[in-house]
């Protein structure tokens, strides 16, 4: 991890910690930050006894507040876990190897474990489902199923995020990068202003996601995409590990950004080589958000798919 990573720690947050912290628990019921060897990861927890858990992951910009209509969604079908990895959103990082792949999902395992959370439905899109894909295969005695979303294989991943994402290769320059978008003009440009309109499908009101995003960054809210670009991507390989166990691939046919960079959703095939492909006209980046009917209907499939394993 390069030293440059320290500038996406808390040592260089806006505010006070314990200020960002207090904002972070105050906007919505049953959040909580859950202390991990290398910093505080916040978690929004909906439990409903004896429900299996669906397992959330903010893709940034996104944090836990965009996730509104989805706990309302489940509220009283599915538990619901909503947890922003380290770098991302009010879970600020106290040291770099946080923010790499191994150190993501050693603190989200700590969470999970820590939460004794059993019956999972593992779910992540963009880099998150990188993510999902990990801890389903570090806690498979755990999980249930996967949805891997809005991504393909690392190589093609990567040369998305190079057009779309950082196509002046800023974010890929140690330093550079890092001092680039912790400039709250910056990320309020190209990473709400702009993103959200090239990203979502047409016809998405995204007012209100952009509005959740501006907040978060008033109150001092983290964004290592420097980091991460620089240590899952620029870096040495990192190894994602295959999922043999029941999954869905879900994919927005409406987002322009992996349109242009000619992106395949077969590509994480490599990983989740059982799934079944989700394929959605009208969605874009964010299909758990933009075709929600879509995304329950594919936890519902995993989670029958499992009780009828159960019973066979």
């Amino acid at each position: 991890m390069s030293n440059a990573a320290w500038l996406d720690t808390v040592l260089f947050a806006p505010r006070a910690l314990a200020s960002i912290e207090a904002d972070g628990l105050a906007s919505r019921p049953d959040i909580r930050f859950i202390r991990t060897k290398t910093g505080k990861v916040r978690v929004r927890a909906q439990i409903e006894d004896g429900k299996p858990v669906v397992i959330v992951f903010p893709d940034g910009p996104n944090i836990i507040e965009h996730y509104d209509p989805i706990f309302e969604a489940f509220r009283g079908k599915y538990s619901l876990v909503a947890i922003e990895p380290p770098g991302l959103g009010f879970s600020y990082a106290h040291h770099p190897d946080a923010l790499g792949f191994k150190g993501t999902v050693q603190a989200v395992v700590a969470v999970i474990e820590a939460m004794q959370l059993e019956r999972l439905i593992v779910t992540g899109s963009c880099v998150q489902a990188y993510l999902a894909i990990a801890i389903a295969a570090a806690l498979p005695d755990r999980t249930l199923g996967v949805i891997a979303a809005q991504a393909t294989d690392m190589e093609g991943q990567r040369k998305w995020t190079c057009s779309e994402v950082d196509p002046q290769g800023f974010l890929r320059e140690p330093v550079v990068g890092q001092m680039a978008w912790a400039r709250s003009v910056n990320r309020e440009r190209f990473g709400i202003d702009a993103w959200y309109k090239i990203a979502a499908g047409s016809g998405v009101d995204i007012a209100g996601w952009q509005e959740t995003a501006r907040w978060s960054i008033r109150c001092g809210a983290c964004h290592a995409l420097a980091t991460l670009i620089q240590s899952w991507f620029d870096g040495e390989p990192i190894d994602i590990p295959v999922w043999n166990g029941p999954a869905v691939i879900m994919f927005g046919l409406a987002d322009a950004t992996h349109l242009r960079a000619g992106s395949n959703p077969e590509g994480l095939r490599a990983y989740v080589p059982n799934a079944e492909m989700c394929l959605i006209e009208r969605a874009g980046h964010f299909p758990e958000l933009e075709a929600l009917s879509e995304y329950a209907g594919a936890i519902d499939a995993l989670v029958n798919k499992a009780a009828i394993d159960m019973d066979a």
